[in-house]
């Protein structure tokens, strides 16, 4: 009989890689009990790819990486999760944005991100503005050109959002990582974590 691989993380007291079974074996990153889906923190991947590249994943686990859409759905769809969104600037400043429902509808519904749920943190709410939109990446763009400008993949609303969470780290180019209203209008940042974990 093949090994038995949890549904979720298990708690651990730093990031390990581990094989959990939503649906099917995936590996993931885990913080704790939390998925990690996407981490930039070194520029070290690049981000603008296309619609396919998204919905499969890419990168490195432990570098820069994003999960996956499909993989996304599969697990939001089973159980509520939260969302956790970890914020680091230039000066080891960090803060974080809370919700405590995120869900991921499948592609025949544009991998919309149809939830987030309430907001708590010390950053900001700036990715309420995200809510509702399906994911645009360079070849399927009909967002005012968004995923070229912000060279990467995003759920992006109207004037392309108020944060950059797929850029890579930079003090001032505005495809760099950022986020609206931390420190005056943008804030550039050093590094970006995004996490969900089973809602208990």
């Amino acid at each position: 009989m093949g090994k038995r691989y949890p549904n979720s993380c298990e708690s651990s007291e730093k990031l390990s890689i581990h094989n959990i079974v939503p649906v099917n074996t995936i590996q993931v990153l885990c913080a704790s009990d939390w998925i990690v889906i996407q981490q930039r923190k070194n520029g070290s991947e690049e981000f603008y790819r296309s619609f396919r590249t998204y919905k499969n994943g890419f990168g490195d686990l432990e570098g820069d990486f994003f999960i996956g859409l499909e993989k996304l759905h599969m697990l939001t769809k089973q159980r509520t999760h939260e969302l956790y969104i970890q914020l680091r600037d230039f000066a080891g400043n960090i803060r974080y944005a809370h919700y405590d429902n995120f869900q991921i509808v499948s592609q025949n519904e544009d991998y919309v991100l149809r939830s987030l749920g309430k907001y708590r943190g010390n950053a900001t709410d700036a990715m309420r503005k995200d809510e509702g939109h399906s994911i645009f990446t360079h070849d399927s763009d009909n967002c005012q050109n968004c995923a070229n400008e912000r060279a990467g993949g995003w759920w992006y609303s109207s004037r392309c959002g108020y944060n950059n969470f797929i850029g890579v780290p930079s003090h001032d180019a505005m495809d760099g990582l950022f986020c609206h209203g931390w420190d005056g209008y943008y804030s550039n940042l050093k590094v970006v974590q995004i996490k969900i974990r089973p809602k208990t």
